[in-house]
């Protein structure tokens, strides 16, 4: 990632999470919503696994300007995703989900470029966590 789009990503997100209980439930309401086949992959009572995920987001997107030690936390929570059967193409759902409950939460604020790099962003990380997602595009 570039340093424009790490900064597009950081500001957008910081923007963003401020509504982050917000940002979530419209991010697993837009992955139910349009992925039914993936709800399997989650508990029942989604409380927890909210808050992990706004947390995870958060560490990720607070050190996206650093990858060499983002990697092995991605590469870990990758292996973690795959022994819950997560396959590649969930990547690419989870993705689209989540760009579609940026683009709700921020607004106008959710340009063409900040879309840009909120993809960039993603596909460093999915490819970080499972490199079998290299052949799964992305796209909005």
């Amino acid at each position: 990632m570039t340093p424009a789009e790490i900064a597009l990503v950081q500001s957008s997100f910081s923007a963003a999470s401020g509504k982050g209980p917000e940002l979530i439930a419209l991010f697993y309401e837009k992955l139910f919503q349009h992925y039914p086949e993936t709800r399997r992959l989650f508990p029942h009572d989604l409380t927890d696994q909210k808050q992990k995920l706004l947390q995870t987001l958060a560490y990720a997107v607070n050190s996206i300007a650093h990858p060499a030690a983002l990697a092995p936390i991605l590469r870990d929570l990758g292996q973690s995703h795959r022994s819950a059967h997560v396959e590649p193409a969930h990547y690419a759902m989870v993705g689209a989900a989540l760009i579609g409950a940026l683009r709700d939460t921020l607004g106008p604020g959710f340009t063409p470029e900040v879309e840009r790099a909120w993809i960039a962003c993603f596909l460093l990380v999915s490819r970080t966590m499972d490199s079998r997602t290299a052949e799964v595009a992305l796209s909005s």
